[in-house]
């Protein structure tokens, strides 16, 4: 799940559990199973922002609301990010998951759409 631009890569359960997760947005090195089995609403979504947040998620998965790119911040490392991610709803073995990939937020050139377009294939590949 390697890239050389600066972005985070996740793959979150139903309850928003991080099954599988990469960021290289910091220059720092980052071990991923610290995070690996938690929320991702505890580690990253700031408490003013869960509501929204989680309001999306829960619409990705319920398929009311194809939120096929969604723009917010995230804590991490004590510093606040506001990331675009593109997401998908993906069923492996018989079970819902969402593959998100995000770069921090520029300006949404056709250029970094096609970069988060490659990252989510990638994501998906390295899960199957």
């Amino acid at each position: 799940m390697k890239n050389s631009r600066p972005s985070i890569k996740v793959i979150l359960d139903q309850k928003a559990t991080i099954i599988k997760f990469e960021c290289t947005l910091l220059e720092v090195t980052i071990n991923p199973s610290e995070f690996i089995g938690k929320s991702w609403f505890d580690e990253f979504v700031d408490k003013q922002d869960r509501e929204s947040v989680l309001k999306v998620f829960n619409e990705l998965f319920d398929k009311k609301e194809k939120w096929k790119t969604y723009a917010n911040d995230i804590h991490f490392l004590k510093k606040n990010c506001f990331i675009d991610f593109d997401n998908e709803v993906v069923i492996k073995d018989g079970k819902k998951f969402i593959y998100s990939t995000g770069v921090e937020h520029y300006n949404n050139s056709g250029e970094e759409k096609l970069f988060e377009k490659r990252n989510l294939e990638q994501l998906k590949s390295t899960f199957e």
